[in-house]
């Protein structure tokens, strides 16, 4: 399997796709977003500037409802 990068795997959760990897102990883990929700979530998230946990703007929180 090959490394895959930041974008690829981004491109892979927005479309759907299972993203797999190996972990420290061998064994096959995935991760994917299958509701489209989710995916509408994720793609808001990786838009936003917002980086911090508290003191979050209003059109931060509005955004995640709409999402």
């Amino acid at each position: 399997m090959s490394r895959l990068t930041k974008l690829e795997i981004q491109r892979a959760l927005l479309a759907g796709r299972e993203v797999a990897w190996t972990n420290a102990a061998g064994r096959r883990e995935a991760f994917a977003l299958s509701d489209a929700a989710q995916r509408r979530l994720f793609a808001y998230l990786l838009q936003s500037t917002v980086r911090e946990a508290k003191g979050l703007p209003d059109h931060f929180i509005a955004g995640l409802s709409k999402a």
